[in-house]
């Protein structure tokens, strides 16, 4: 290695922010801790998956892969795809499970040892991360690296939006789903009013923030979420 490596993490505990972890090793394993399961580099956030990434030097270069985790790994805010290799620089920030754990790579030559990071930091433009992942068990979903809670209904009306992949989900499909304890209307689905349809509708929006202008009503038909 003819660098020197460390993370500084900006968010993911249990670590503080600003906490600083030198990478002396060849590999690098980052995850979730759980039970028998202790990576390298171990997070207590559920969306983390048991065995995330991997940070890998080979020769004089960092290689990032991911292990093919549920909630994804970002670079600069893309999300890279499982088991292909990643190549990364210096204060690239590298973001798990859509930003609920977020690191920046530091690389100092070894000539240079004595190099703050803050300033080598400052090279690169940072994007934020991108995407919705939703845990609908505990009606919690992140957007743009931030937890939101859901009622139960949301929770089922955005897990079937996201379901569909970008499809139309009917209002029929939508009432069955989100008010499956209401009795059947006129149309077979349950009697669930316009009104409350689009008081369902606005509220995940305004939770979503500006993601929430994905949800799209198509008149007559029903709703569908832009990918």
């Amino acid at each position: 290695m003819d660098s020197l490596a460390c993370l500084i993490v900006e968010k993911g505990a249990p670590f503080e922010p600003g906490t600083r972890i030198d990478w002396t090793t060849p590999e690098l394993i980052l995850g979730r801790a759980c039970g028998s399961t202790i990576p390298d580099l171990g997070f207590t956030n559920f969306f983390v998956s048991r065995r995330h990434c991997c940070l890998k030097w080979q020769e004089a270069t960092v290689m990032l892969y991911d292990l093919g985790s549920k909630h994804g790994t970002f670079v600069n805010g893309k999300q890279i795809a499982a088991d292909v290799a990643v190549r990364l620089y210096d204060s690239d920030r590298i973001s798990l499970a859509s930003g609920i754990v977020v690191l920046r790579l530091g690389l100092t030559p070894a000539s240079e040892q004595t190099m703050e990071l803050d300033a080598a930091f400052t090279r690169k433009q940072l994007f934020p991360p991108v995407g919705i992942v939703l845990d609908p068990d505990k009606r919690e979903c992140i957007v743009n690296g931030k937890l939101i809670s859901l009622t139960h209904k949301e929770a089922v009306f955005l897990d079937l939006l996201l379901q569909r992949g970008g499809n139309v989900v009917s209002y029929a499909d939508i009432k069955a789903a989100v008010w499956p304890e209401r009795h059947s209307g006129g149309d077979g689905a349950p009697d669930v009013g316009v009104d409350e349809m689009n008081v369902l509708i606005y509220r995940l929006r305004r939770k979503l923030g500006h993601s929430g202008n994905r949800i799209r009503t198509i008149r007559g038909q029903g709703c569908l979420i832009e990918l």
